[in-house]
């Protein structure tokens, strides 16, 4: 849960900033104190870059707080292997889930129980199932 906290904590932040910086941005093309001509656009750029990473991760992340905070997530069953993890990130079948450090067993490929949150895919538990053998 340390991770899905701080990235909320992180994705809050650069919204806030983005935000300061475009009303910055806007106060000098309200006063006419722009330098260069690109300087006129660039509120357009931030305005961008804050709608994506609003969209894309604060959002998300906010609306997660809800079933977190009701304890009511997603599960499914995956084949966990370690190859298919990046950092602490693991894509399994097109969809990207967030973990934190010590969530799988260590060397623990196999088959394995999952709760996550349903928009941005973070584990919160993870119970590994025993071993089927083929017939």
């Amino acid at each position: 849960m340390a991770y899905f906290i701080v990235g909320g904590v992180a994705s809050f932040l650069a919204v806030v900033a983005l935000t300061v910086i475009l009303f910055y941005l806007l106060r000098k093309n309200w006063n006419y104190a722009n330098t260069t001509p690109v300087s006129f656009i660039a509120p357009i750029l931030v305005i961008i870059v804050m709608i994506y990473i609003a969209m894309t991760e604060f959002v998300p992340r906010a609306l997660d707080v809800v079933s977190v905070a009701s304890h009511q997530f997603e599960m499914t069953e995956i084949d966990y292997h370690p190859s298919d993890v990046d950092r602490n990130r693991l894509t399994i079948d097109g969809r990207t889930y967030y973990f934190d450090r010590g969530t799988f067993e260590k060397n623990g490929q196999g088959r394995y129980q999952i709760t996550y949150t349903p928009r941005m895919g973070y584990i919160v538990s993870a119970s590994r199932l025993g071993d089927r053998s083929a017939p």
